[in-house]
């Protein structure tokens, strides 16, 4: 449609993420033998929503599996250490609107080219045909946004990727150590913490220069998690998309044997890059 838009606010907030994720827990919990603790995995800004989440109920998480996390240091929160998820100032009310060109507007969207473009880091680890069938998969998942964009046949179109805007806070380097109950640290005591990236990831590493709700760091959320049950991993070569790379692999068997044993080739703790051969190198 014409601007402008005809709902001109973001569409969601860490307020909604996190109800919508209590749900899906709730729902697993009240099904026959499944009122217990659940083994979480967040992917990309997946793990800002799924990270806050367990720093407020982490007797509803078993694990916390983390890939190509994105983390602010610096992020939005409520500043107030004794209510760190509340909302922020500017955000005592919502929707947000302003400024128009960040928060005015309910969808964000993408083209097949772009997301090529984003799975390009190291084309030597895409696999052949993944962008296609990745994109497919987007496309089956959106019967709306399928329909549009370029014709590339007479009635057939390419699709446009389509994504809710998202105010969020509450996941950065003064939350992230937050105790629940007061004295027990949250993440890496009452939860172990894997974290795994790519060495290319410049989504979620963000340039420097980039303002503080943008700047991300993946070293620097592993630095933030308090306790001693933690334990990342740097894969070599791998960029942001690295569920759909050949690093795949590597993340199937890294994962499983975290679900099965707690602990990546015996490992429980510590931060190590892994080389092109699977060798691994302990990081300072």
């Amino acid at each position: 449609c014409p601007p402008p838009p005809p709902y001109p606010y973001q569409l969601g907030n860490s307020e909604s993420e996190w109800a919508e994720l209590d749900a899906v827990v709730k729902f697993i919990k009240g099904l026959p033998g499944r009122n217990k603790p659940i083994r979480f995995i967040g992917y990309s800004l997946g793990a800002a929503i799924m990270g806050a989440y367990t720093l407020q109920n982490p007797g509803n998480v078993e694990s916390l599996l983390l890939l190509a996390p994105v983390f602010p240091p610096k992020g939005r929160w409520s500043g107030n250490p004794a209510a760190p998820f509340g909302r922020p100032s500017e955000a005592q009310t919502l929707p947000m609107s302003t400024p128009a060109l960040t928060w005015g507007f309910p969808m964000l969207v993408g083209t097949k080219t772009g997301f090529r473009m984003g799975l390009d880091g190291n084309p030597a680890l895409r696999e052949p045909d993944i962008v296609d069938l990745a994109w497919e998969a987007c496309m089956d998942n959106d019967p709306l946004g399928s329909k549009w964009g370029r014709e590339v046949a007479p009635g057939e179109y390419e699709g446009i990727l389509r994504y809710r805007n998202t105010y969020w806070w509450g996941w950065n380097d003064q939350t992230v150590p937050h105790q629940n109950p007061a004295g027990t640290r949250v993440l890496g005591e009452r939860v172990p913490v894997l974290i795994i990236y790519g060495e290319q990831d410049r989504a979620a590493n963000s340039p420097a220069t980039l303002p503080d709700p943008v700047r991300f760091s993946v070293p620097a959320l592993y630095a933030a998690v308090p306790g001693p049950k933690k334990l990342m991993f740097c894969l070599a070569g791998s960029g942001h998309s690295l569920v759909w790379e050949l690093t795949a692999k590597t993340v199937h068997h890294m994962s499983k044997q975290w679900f099965k044993n707690g602990q990546v080739e015996g490992l429980t703790s510590g931060s190590y890059f892994r080389d092109p051969d699977g060798q691994l190198i302990l990081l300072p």
